[in-house]
């Protein structure tokens, strides 16, 4: 049954009751919220934010209607969404929650889209395709894909930086795991036949000029990130050992090349399964920051680290939350005063969500945590977004009435966060 108008109103309604309602029920926590409108109608999943040119939110979305899904964007500018623009569309896309699309700008001429698309009915598998765009957006161009093994496996947790004039990507790619096998299915880790971390030189007309391997082994399906630093491209991602420890790794590109995965913590989490629970990465002029969930030793938790650009010593991470209400799903950005701010999920106790955000200053203190919103559903959640602007922070989720799913969007002020260290 699809659900009206009315029940979204209610739905926001009860959430704000909610979040009233919550002040202090969270020990050390307090609860701050705006609600801007979303521009995705009913029936959209998915979110990505980024940053344009100008500093401008861009927030991409899945648009459902049966079996066709359509990626579509909008970005904030002077506090209004653009009317939405759809980049493409396809009824044999593979859609859910953790290995969503994206919109980026990469340079002044070039922007780039990217979305999953089944080969094959037979096995579980599906492939990456980038579309580019060199009018702003207006348009874009057929897709390709980075990959060119051809074999039905799986490719996807994409993300874009800028190399020079070029797009580089950097994805999981699934070639050498056995066919038909994916994340589900336990096999044992080796190089030859796990996950690996690989990654493309792009043109602005869709021509791959450099492919490489990032990292032979890594989790199944982790989301990567990416941030642009001073020092070049970042990339950090869920590795994986042969024994199944799997912690947070990070890779810089210099002169053109990835080089060697280094672990931003060495905590050895044993798990035999890929916990869905990729890492997040900002950087600066002098340093890069992540944040990142870990279960090690059966605690869950929330940590963060910074590495300096010209020693690339990793600091003693911070603590940012611990315990069995912790679920992950971390967003990440640095803040103009050289603090950050972590975003991450916590299970509620009816069963729902919380999204959390804390601020870090730059002597590294953890200041109160503060709820910005309950969500219903946990998991149709998936992985919300966070970005700067201007003195707010814009966040993005999903959330789902009934069985109706829609993004919701936020804004918070970053002057809220900034509390009294503990």
């Amino acid at each position: 049954m699809k659900t009206s108008r009315n029940a979204w109103a209610t739905l926001k309604i009860s959430l704000a009751t909610v979040m009233l309602l919550c002040i202090g029920c969270t020990e050390h926590s307090e609860t701050l919220v705006l609600q801007p409108q979303s521009p995705a109608k009913e029936n959209s999943m998915a979110p990505n934010l980024s940053l344009d040119r100008q500093g401008s939110p861009v927030l991409s979305w899945l648009a459902l209607d049966g079996k066709n899904a359509a990626l579509m964007f909008s970005r904030l500018v002077h506090g209004q969404w653009s009317e939405p623009n759809q980049v493409a569309q396809g009824t044999e896309w593979f859609v859910n929650r953790a290995d969503f699309p994206s919109v980026v700008q990469i340079s002044d001429d070039l922007w780039a889209a990217h979305w999953l698309v089944i080969k094959s009915p037979e096995v579980f598998n599906y492939d990456i395709a980038i579309s580019l765009s060199a009018d702003d957006g207006v348009t874009w161009a057929d897709p390709i894909t980075p990959h060119t093994d051809g074999t039905l496996a799986e490719h996807g947790f994409v993300s874009f930086f800028a190399d020079q004039t070029d797009l580089g990507a950097v994805w999981l790619d699934g070639r050498n795991m056995a066919s038909g096998a994916h994340h589900g299915d336990h096999q044992a880790a080796t190089a030859e036949h796990g996950t690996s971390l690989r990654s493309a030189k792009i043109d602005a007309s869709g021509n791959i000029l450099t492919s490489e391997i990032i990292d032979p082994l890594v989790c199944d399906c982790c989301q990567t990130d990416i941030a642009q630093s001073s020092a070049g491209a970042v990339v950090v991602y869920r590795n994986r050992t042969e024994n199944e420890h799997r912690d947070i790794y990070y890779s810089r590109r210099v002169n053109g090349e990835w080089q060697t995965g280094k672990p931003v913590a060495t905590e050895n989490w044993f798990i035999s399964g890929c916990p869905v629970n990729g890492p997040a990465v900002a950087a600066s002029a002098s340093d890069v920051a992540v944040a990142w969930f870990t279960s090690a030793n059966g605690l869950n938790k929330i940590n963060y680290a910074r590495i300096d650009n010209q020693t690339d010593q990793v600091a003693a991470p911070v603590e940012i939350d611990a315990g069995e209400h912790v679920s992950g799903q971390v967003g990440l950005v640095l803040t103009e005063d050289g603090g950050a701010v972590v975003s991450w999920l916590r299970v509620s106790p009816e069963g729902g969500a919380e999204l959390v955000l804390r601020y870090i200053d730059s002597a590294n203190s953890a200041q109160t945590p503060n709820q910005i919103t309950a969500i219903a559903n946990l998991r149709a959640a998936g992985f919300p977004q966070m970005v700067n602007y201007g003195d707010q922070l814009l966040l993005a989720w999903t959330e789902q009435v009934d069985k109706t799913k829609q993004v919701a969007v936020t804004t918070v002020e970053l002057a809220t966060l900034r509390g009294t260290a503990h």
